[in-house]
């Protein structure tokens, strides 16, 4: 069964800055949601779209990822597939490596701590679908709260793995502000300096950078540490290895 034709992704604007995402068959008229913040405006696509809700996913516990699923759950009573049981209504506990199948789309699990412990993102390699949650933003990454700056590295060299074609939904719509704080370092990146001009583009078309291609991001976002000579050359300069240079981004990052 082909199942990339016929599954979309609604792309739903939640609290100040989060995005919630429902990922449906139109044909089977059947849905998922992603890390619900704010369940009135998921409701409301699934009501508008005649679409019935048959899990929800979580990627980690912070409550603008969460704080959805009480009413959800109200609505209609489906799994929670979710990395911790602390998490409002887990039903079913997902690790890394695990398989979820439904009727219509199907996710491999993959660990991601860094930004918490628990973090995980679910991936389709048969639609090349990556729900990267706070781990993975265009142009950077999540902020390590809970685990460790080599933790967080692990986490996203992991997907230096994925195909280069893969549309990455975020958390956030951090990309602008991401921008802003690498030209600020790398002033003289010609292909960071090009990407802009196709974010500037996509802001004033969709008011959106999501989703993004995780090939695009393998050359222009040095927090998955590109091989791009701007970055290269910066890790030289300061005798840097991977690790280290992340390291420096990532800390910067965090004051900017």
């Amino acid at each position: 069964m082909n199942m990339t034709s016929y599954i979309e992704v609604a792309i739903i604007n939640q609290l100040s800055d989060n995005y919630s995402y429902v990922i449906y068959s139109s044909k089977l008229k059947k849905a998922l949601i992603v890390d619900p913040a704010e369940s009135k405006p998921l409701i409301n696509f699934l009501k508008n779209n005649d679409l019935s809700l048959q899990g929800i996913l979580i990627t980690h516990h912070h409550s603008d990822h969460t704080s959805g699923i009480r009413e959800l759950l109200s609505f209609k009573t489906v799994v929670v597939y979710s990395p911790n049981l602390a998490i409002l209504g887990t039903s079913k506990l997902i690790k890394d490596r695990d398989n979820i199948v439904f009727d219509f789309i199907d996710f491999k699990v993959l660990a991601s701590p860094g930004h918490t412990l628990d973090h995980i993102i679910f991936y389709s390699a048969t639609n090349k679908l990556l729900f990267s949650g706070d781990t993975l933003f265009s142009l950077g990454c999540g902020r390590v709260f809970e685990g460790s700056y080599e933790q967080m590295f692990k986490s996203l060299q992991r997907l230096n793995d994925l195909p280069n074609e893969t549309y990455v939904y975020c958390g956030h719509e951090y990309t602008y502000q991401n921008y802003k704080f690498l030209s600020s370092i790398f002033s003289n990146h010609k292909v960071l300096n090009q990407y802009k001009d196709k974010i500037d583009g996509r802001l004033k078309n969709n008011k959106r950078t999501i989703p993004f291609v995780l090939g695009d991001e393998k050359v222009v976002n040095p927090f998955l540490v590109s091989k791009v000579t701007s970055y290269t050359n910066f890790m030289r300069i300061n005798n840097f290895d991977k690790l280290n240079f992340f390291k420096h981004l990532r800390s910067l990052k965090d004051n900017y």
